[in-house]
C-alpha cells in the first residue's frame, strides 16, 4: 500500500494525467466503487480488521464489522471515543 500511496503522490506532484496509476486492490482511493470495494475487503477478512477513522457511523459497515467479530475476526477501530460498541 505504501508503494501505491507513493505512486499517487508522484502522479499528483507531476502534471496530473487525470487518472490514477494502477494500484493494489487493497488501497481504496476516491469515491468510485469505494463502498463495494470496502465491503468486499471487510467481508473477506479472516484474522483481523484495523480501521483508523474517528467517524465510523455507517450502519451497514458497523453491522458487517459486528458479524466479522462474531466469526472470530479481531476488529479494531481507532478514533476518538466509542465506535458502535466495537
Amino acid at each position: 500500500m505504501v508503494t501505491g500511496l507513493r505512486q499517487i503522490i508522484e502522479n499528483d506532484s507531476a502534471i496530473p494525467t487525470g487518472s490514477l496509476p494502477e494500484l493494489t486492490p487493497r488501497l481504496i482511493v476516491g469515491p468510485e466503487h469505494s463502498r463495494s470495494r470496502l465491503t468486499e475487503l471487510l467481508a473477506g477478512a479472516r484474522s483481523d480488521i484495523r480501521i483508523i477513522d474517528h467517524r465510523v457511523t455507517d450502519l451497514q459497515i458497523l453491522e458487517l464489522l459486528r458479524e466479522k467479530q462474531q466469526q472470530g475476526v479481531s476488529v479494531q477501530i481507532l478514533g476518538n471515543g466509542a465506535m458502535g460498541g466495537l
